[in-house]
């Protein structure tokens, strides 16, 4: 297949070991490191209608913690421990981010578990959780990025479009962590991001003074825009969240107008009817649900690499969900 074919040469040649790998920020993982991922969950799913079977994986431990309840993180996990045939243990509390030693924490849970899945509200706390892990950690969700959703975007942008390289991103909305993540990564792997921010006023995402001291190479990729059409015009994929500027709701007219002709769509949900018309959600262009879908087979390639399966033990002839 063209996905498969386009990152083949780094996958046979360049096969970085990931072996107890923590993934708690952007920069924790290479572009060659993410390619890597990236391929990994491609051959994963090529064979989606026969079952998957990594015989080094079963009966291996995942643990989620979580600090609150959240039904599609939930979701995907649990079908990646299926999907695998590991047990998995669901813990649902913030207690451990007031504690002054959170990585005490991080020890103890690691001593009943092969890989660890983090949603947390602090991102500093969750660093400090990871340093006391003797296992991988894998920042799912935090204040200030959301690994996981940005990999099954790439994930599914890499099967529409057959590359990554020379797409252009446009963020329409408030600052959020998949917008600092964006801006983190996206420039790494030769794609441009331009944002429009509004949060009862023009307001820049946190991470900017990051990604501004990386250098002009990165910065050219990273666009600060004043209007939607500057924001949008040729631009491959649009993103949004939920907010209630109205002055930024994205339409199906301006999208035809100005985006690329092959625009596709993201939303991060839960929606409101504020930020984009229902006929640009309900379109085919909306590739939401199949990025979703990618979530567990980005969360099996990630564990298939930390836990280091080789690919011998992969039977790619069976693989499915």
């Amino acid at each position: 297949m063209k996905h498969l074919r386009i990152l083949s040469k780094i996958h046979n040649n360049q096969k970085p070991s990931m072996r107890g790998r923590k993934y708690i920020t952007p920069n924790d993982l290479s572009a060659e490191e993410m390619k890597h991922l990236l391929m990994t969950a491609l051959e994963l799913k090529t064979s989606e209608t026969k079952p998957l079977y990594i015989k080094s994986l079963a009966g291996k431990s995942i643990t989620f913690l979580l600090d609150s309840p959240c039904l599609r993180l939930q979701s995907c996990i649990y079908s990646t421990s299926n999907l695998l045939n590991m047990t998995l243990n669901t813990i649902i509390t913030s207690e451990w981010e007031t504690m002054l030693y959170p990585q005490d924490i991080g020890r103890l849970l690691s001593n009943s578990s092969d890989i660890i899945f983090c949603k947390a509200h602090r991102q500093k706390k969750l660093e400090s959780f990871a340093e006391g892990s003797i296992v991988p950690v894998v920042n799912v969700s935090s204040c200030r990025f959301v690994l996981l959703h940005h990999l099954s975007n790439l994930l599914t942008l890499q099967q529409h479009f057959g590359n990554l390289e020379g797409l252009i991103i446009a963020w329409i909305g408030h600052p959020c962590p998949l917008l600092n993540t964006y801006l983190t990564i996206v420039p790494t792997l030769n794609m441009q991001i331009r944002f429009l921010c509004r949060c009862g006023g023009p307001v820049s995402p946190s991470d900017l003074n990051y990604v501004l001291s990386k250098g002009d190479e990165f910065t050219q990729k990273v666009k600060e825009c004043n209007n939607i059409k500057e924001a949008i015009e040729g631009a491959h994929v649009i993103a949004t969240t939920d907010h209630s500027e109205t002055n930024l709701k994205l339409t199906l007219a301006d999208l035809t107008k100005y985006a690329h002709k092959d625009w596709v769509f993201f939303h991060t949900l839960p929606r409101t009817f504020h930020e984009v018309e229902d006929e640009v959600f309900n379109s085919d262009r909306n590739l939401l649900w199949v990025s979703n879908m990618n979530n567990k087979w980005i969360c099996a390639a990630i564990i298939s690499r930390f836990l280091d399966c080789e690919e011998s033990n992969v039977n790619l002839n069976s693989c499915g969900g």
